[in-house]
Formats: structure tokens, sequence, C-alpha cells
């Protein structure tokens, strides 16, 4: 109940569906407060359209940005990797339920960090009832298509605060205190800062999501869903991070 709420009151006031609320409560008002009404409908549309805009995106995006790229020289001291979940597409007529391309970067990447440091995986991610694990689906992808074995499964995990949460308390039964942590660039940040809650010493190995953009056309720089979306993400883990800060 509680996770549910938590992701309400997100999509409540997070992009677009927060600044369209305003937009209409806006509406709403414009006849009995019409200067009001208009300032809340057009500042709305006007943060939607900002937000839609690649160059913003990419500043919101490039602030959450905390660590440098994963060098295996970091990982001195690590004793295991631990990948966390970043959802699964549930029903695919081509694999059933599988990771969607934010899990399988974090899978790739992981792949590539176990051949360089031959450490042993931890994969975490839970699901609503009746439902596959993220863990179970990342376990099985990493195993069958990257040919990469995973030693551990977290399947009980809802959010970042529990992906922590319940792999701190599985590895360290196992003596392990310090794990090499792959997740995305833009959510590097917030994780860490769970890992410094559960005491576990976590090496950061960033999957970036956005490359350099290969062509500099002013085309390529209108306002696009694309873009709305990271800008919805990157707003995501500001509020979570504030949101854990204020805890």
């Amino acid at each position: 109940m509680l996770f549910t709420l938590k992701k309400l009151i997100t999509k409540l006031i997070l992009p677009p569906l927060g600044f369209l609320l305003v937009a209409l409560f806006g509406l709403m008002i414009l006849k009995r407060w019409p200067r009001t009404g208009r300032a809340l409908l057009w500042s709305s549309l006007a943060a939607i359209l900002l937000l839609a805009t690649p160059a913003v995106s990419k500043l919101l995006v490039q602030s959450l940005i905390v660590v440098p790229p994963f060098e295996p020289a970091h990982a001195t001291g690590a004793q295991a990797i631990v990948i966390l979940g970043g959802g699964l597409r549930h029903g695919t007529p081509e694999y059933g339920d599988t990771p969607t391309h934010y899990t399988l970067d974090r899978i790739r990447f992981g792949a590539t960090v176990a051949r360089q440091t031959r450490l042993p995986i931890l994969v975490s991610g839970g699901a609503a009832e009746e439902q596959t694990p993220e863990a179970t689906s990342m376990a099985a992808t990493l195993q069958n298509e990257f040919n990469v074995p995973v030693r551990w499964l977290e399947p009980r995990a809802r959010d970042t605060e529990d992906n922590l949460q319940f792999t701190a308390e599985m590895l360290k039964v196992e003596g392990i205190h310090t794990v090499i942590l792959v997740t995305h660039d833009f959510h590097m940040r917030r994780s860490l800062a769970h890992c410094e809650t559960v005491a576990l010493k976590c090496i950061p190995a960033p999957v970036s999501l956005r490359g350099s953009n290969g062509d500099p056309s002013w085309v390529y720089q209108l306002p696009d869903a694309y873009s709305l979306h990271m800008s919805a993400l990157a707003l995501h883990e500001i509020v979570g991070y504030v949101a854990l800060i204020l805890q």
C-alpha cells in the first residue's frame, strides 16, 4: 500500500501529469480569477515545453552525474558486483517477461565488469504479486544471453531503498561489505546515498544513458517526447534524493 501511494504521489507531482493538472486547475478558475488562471495555465504549458527541450533535459541529467566512468583499477577491495533492476516488460510475444532497455543496459555493463574483475554477481529487483521478479529475468538474461553466471538473486525489492537494504542483508551474511554497484549514471547519486544508509561500501560503475548528439542540426534541438521523458527521469531522481535527505 505504501509503495502504491509513493508511486501515485510521484505521478501527481512530476511531468507531464503534474503540470497538466495545474493547467487544468487554471482553466477551471479562469472565469472567476482570470489573472491567476491564465498564469497557472501558461506557466504550466511553458514548463512542459522547456522540459521537452533537449538542452534543458541534458542539463538536468548532467546535474545528477557525480561519478566518473568505471575503471577496473577502481575495484580494489571489491568482493562482488551488484546490478540494480530498471524495470520489466511483461508478456512480450518474443520473450514473455523480459528486462526493459534500462535493465538491459545495466546487465550488459554488469557482464562486462564481471569479465574484467572475475567477481560474482548479485541481481536485485522484485515485482508486484504473482509477477516475475526482475531479479529472475535479469539472471536468466545474464546466463542465457551473456553467458555470465549469477550467484545471488534478490527478488523482493520494489524501489531503490529496498534494493540496497535487502542486498546488504544478503551479502553481509556472506561476509561481503564492499561491492561494485552497477546502475545508470543519473541514478547513482541516490543509490550511493542508500548504500551509506545500510553501511554497504559501493564502488560506482555507472551506465551512461545518453551519448553525445551526433547531429548538431537545429532541428534536433526542438522539443520532443524523449527529452520530456528524460527530464521526468531526472526530476524523479532529484525529488527522491531530496526526500532521502529530509528523512
